[in-house]
């Protein structure tokens, strides 16, 4: 059955239209597409007509943004306002903790990826029965421009990843991804990275579960606008982040 259909049969029976998505758009002064990010991707959800809501988390937001989606008129979207900065994986999780839908993702609300590509990853949620869809600028259908620099910081920190976790996955940290809540309940309790690495952490600790987790890398379109920066402070932390992460996997804290 497909999920479309299993869930309008879970709503008739229970009277309530439970979300088969929940998607969590976290964001850190993200400039003035956040609004436009927001509405794009109630309107690209709404065309697909399944139930959905999405969670945008303001992650301790000083450039005003905080309140840039007040007023927004659609009672599936839900915010929540943290005074204090705590981090993009931090943000994330507490979007996920709330959501009420059978999948729950997240991506980027700065506006860089494009919400057009959500019906690819719902397509592959249905057709693959995959549990795992994540964004993957390796894919052959990605329109991704990066600055050169980017592109570098990217391919090393793959290629590091690769070294250390051996994992089956080509790209780890394109912000797009979508996770079978359950399986998410499984591994939340061991997930410790409040900041960018909870990309990879995710992946770890889904390592941890079964081989039997099916994981599908899909297509991602990163805009031309491309607003975020990483700085030589951002990739020192990164990387001590992971090497933190490998210091826990190495001792077996991920094992379910």
């Amino acid at each position: 059955m497909e999920l479309k259909e299993k869930v309008i049969e879970q709503a008739t029976a229970s009277k309530v239209k439970r979300p088969v998505i929940s998607l969590v758009m976290p964001y850190f002064n993200p400039g003035g597409n956040l609004r436009s990010t927001v509405e794009e991707a109630l309107s690209v959800l709404s065309s697909i007509g399944i139930p959905f809501e999405i969670i945008a988390v303001c992650d301790g937001s000083t450039d005003g943004s905080e309140s840039a989606l007040d007023g927004v008129a659609d009672e599936r979207l839900k915010l929540i306002k943290r005074s204090k900065n705590q981090g993009k994986g931090f943000a994330i999780r507490e979007g996920f903790s709330v959501g009420k839908g059978e999948f729950v993702g997240f991506m980027d609300a700065d506006g860089d990826i494009d919400p057009k590509v959500i019906p690819k990853y719902i397509e592959l949620i249905e057709a693959n029965s995959s549990d795992v869809v994540l964004g993957s600028k390796c894919h052959p259908d990605s329109a991704v421009e990066y600055p050169v620099l980017r592109r570098l910081y990217s391919y090393l920190y793959q290629r590091l990843i690769q070294i250390l976790f051996h994992l089956d996955v080509k790209d780890t940290q394109v912000g797009i991804k979508f996770i079978r809540k359950s399986l998410f309940d499984q591994i939340e309790p061991l997930m410790c990275q409040e900041r960018f690495v909870f990309d990879l952490e995710l992946l770890v600790a889904l390592k941890s579960l079964n081989d039997s987790i099916i994981i599908t890398e899909a297509p991602v379109w990163i805009r031309r606008r491309f607003s975020s920066t990483i700085d030589i402070r951002a990739v020192v932390t990164i990387v001590f982040d992971t090497l933190s992460l490998y210091g826990r996997f190495k001792l077996g804290k991920y094992r379910i």
